[in-house]
């Protein structure tokens, strides 16, 4: 499946942050190599000399050091792209192949962003879920009502129509997100402040049927920004094709 072309952009700046790490690691090491080269043909002394080249010699193998590490980093980058799910349900869409499938369901999408497994509530502190699938009473019920019943109980943070995507025949026509927090448990469970977890929800629509992508993590989470840009790219990517 194609990405979207927000994330081919980000992956071309990417790499052309790549070009100017490597630029600014090894262009500063080789121009001291030539100052040290020219300095040590001025002298004559031959403990100079040796002295000299040994220090350009150290300096040689820092810069291929470097270098490969960088060459390494370039790599692993490149190698980490997006895989296809296609669910029993007749849609499919894109993920991170640096994410983790989570249960066998071939009706819908359920990856965590690490591989350390998950608690009662689902996630554990410092990770995120995002499931996608076909939401219940689609398409018989209308996306608004489809979005009340998932929010239902939440308090809204947020709500958002995505207008920054190109639709096409089988994607979404309309993609709408919805910010919500609850609390993980009960107040009454247990004593103290009670931990909250942020949902942050894609609705689609695609020839009446309705799709929902939910990102799930705990409130305070700093890379909560990144999970609801994957999410997004994740949404952006559906595709229904009826059989």
């Amino acid at each position: 499946m194609v990405l979207e072309k927000d994330e081919q952009q980000t992956k071309k700046k990417r790499t052309d942050y790549t070009g100017v790490i490597v630029a600014a690691i090894v262009l500063p090491i080789y121009m001291f190599m030539g100052e040290q080269d020219a300095k040590t043909n001025s002298f004559d002394i031959h403990a100079q000399n040796e002295d000299r080249k040994s220090k350009v010699t150290q300096m040689r193998l820092y810069s291929l050091c470097a270098l490969v590490g960088v060459c390494l980093v370039v790599q692993a980058s490149t190698a980490a792209g997006w895989n296809d799910f296609n669910s029993s349900k007749a849609f499919s869409v894109s993920y991170p192949s640096t994410w983790f499938r989570h249960g066998i369901t071939e009706d819908g999408l359920d990856i965590l962003s690490s591989k350390y497994g998950a608690d009662a509530v689902g996630i554990k502190r410092n990770e995120a879920e995002i499931m996608v699938f076909e939401a219940q009473g689609s398409p018989g019920q209308s996306l608004s009502e489809i979005i009340d019943f998932y929010t239902k109980g939440g308090v809204v943070l947020l709500r958002n129509d995505v207008t920054d995507y190109e639709a096409t025949k089988n994607s979404c026509r309309t993609l709408r997100q919805v910010v919500i927090k609850e609390e993980a448990v009960p107040a009454e469970d247990i004593p103290g402040p009670v931990p909250h977890v942020i949902y942050s929800d894609f609705f689609c629509e695609v020839s009446g049927h309705k799709f929902v992508t939910i990102l799930k993590n705990w409130q305070g989470d700093k890379r909560q920004e990144i999970y609801q840009r994957i999410a997004l790219n994740i949404a952006k990517s559906l595709r229904y094709t009826p059989r």
